[in-house]
């Protein structure tokens, strides 16, 4: 009876033990498989950009917002903050814009891209105050057209500005993804390792209980 009862305790150990080795390796293909789509979507929100496609585009980043808020979060308002601000988009909306991009700041403030959020909201901010400044001037029939046209040329001087921002910041998130599959790759050695020590220390274990 003894060693029966022993030999089931055995079992149901090693049961146990499997259940704890699997579950977190079942969650980490979850989170590989959510980040994967949400790459996939943040691709296809760019692609409707670099097309002129500025509605779908900000919409594409509303649902990734919602799908992977905690993978994307970050990335899909600075890049409904740029849509916003875009000198190319006919809808521009600075104050929507500074809205994603300080909304950024404050639900990641650990995320690398908060700096670059911060030098968006400068950028947009000023443009901001050059346009109202432009449109008090026309409301009080006081315009100056040498004025107006030295702040026009100021605005396009920002927008091109923003354009080369827009630029370096593409070369950064090309750079950032080879990093992730650095470090991706060093995970996947690292849970290889945890493995084997898994195998070993259960044959180490087999062999003290015989």
């Amino acid at each position: 009876m003894g060693g029966e009862r022993a030999r089931k305790g055995k079992r149901l150990f090693l049961c146990l033990a499997c259940v704890i080795t699997i579950l977190p390796v079942f969650a980490g293909c979850i989170s590989y498989l959510n980040k994967s789509e949400g790459d996939a979507s943040l691709e296809t929100a760019k692609s409707l950009m670099s097309q002129g496609k500025y509605a779908a585009s900000l919409k594409a980043g509303e649902e990734i917002l919602i799908r992977y808020p905690e993978t994307h979060g970050d990335q899909a308002l600075l890049l409904m903050g740029i849509i916003c601000a875009y000198p190319l988009n006919p809808y521009v909306d600075y104050k929507k814009s500074l809205q994603y991009f300080e909304r950024l700041i404050k639900e990641f403030p650990l995320s690398r891209l908060t700096d670059e959020a911060g030098i968006w909201i400068l950028t947009t901010r000023k443009l901001q105050d050059n346009e109202r400044e432009i449109q008090a001037l026309k409301k009080e029939g006081k315009r100056n057209e040498e004025d107006l046209v030295v702040r026009q040329k100021q605005i396009k001087m920002l927008q091109v500005e923003i354009s080369r921002i827009h630029t370096h910041l593409t070369d950064l998130q090309e750079e950032k993804k080879t990093l992730d599959l650095q470090i991706k790759n060093l995970n996947d050695q690292m849970k290889r390792l945890k493995e084997i020590d898994l195998k070993i220390e259960e044959q180490t274990r087999g062999t003290f209980d015989q």
